[in-house]
């Protein structure tokens, strides 16, 4: 079967840290057992938006902000993982999450800009 793609919107999540931000995904799947699937889920593309929802906020709350920016790749291995868990009982297989955008805001970029700068000042004397 084809391989199908589930754009998930920008939602609100809270780090470690407590830094709120905006995270979205791309999700790509295929139908393994339609069967399985007919009788497990109602509404396939809401029942996968819904879980990677839960799953990109729980993941996201267990990292701090510097790690939800250089970890990614292992962020959309964890959530691959875990909701495979899930979607196996449905009969799909998720083949590829990749978390997208990651916005702090804009008081949390505003510092972390301000940051950068007094940095490069500190390197230039």
């Amino acid at each position: 079967m084809r391989e199908r793609i589930l754009d998930i919107p920008p939602q609100p999540c809270i780090t470690a840290d407590n830094a709120p931000l905006m995270a979205d995904a791309v999700v790509f799947f295929r139908i393994l057992n339609l069967e399985q699937l007919v009788y497990a889920v109602d509404n396939l593309q809401d029942a996968v938006a819904n879980i990677v929802l839960t799953q990109i906020r729980a993941e996201i709350g267990k990292l701090t902000l510097d790690d939800t920016f250089s970890n990614r790749e292992a962020l959309n291995r964890v959530l691959l993982q875990g909701i495979n868990a899930i979607a196996q009982g449905w009969g799909i297989l998720v083949t590829r999450i990749e978390v997208r955008d990651i916005q702090p805001s804009k008081e949390i970029q505003s510092s972390m800009e301000l940051q950068m700068a007094a940095e490069r000042k500190k390197r230039a004397a």
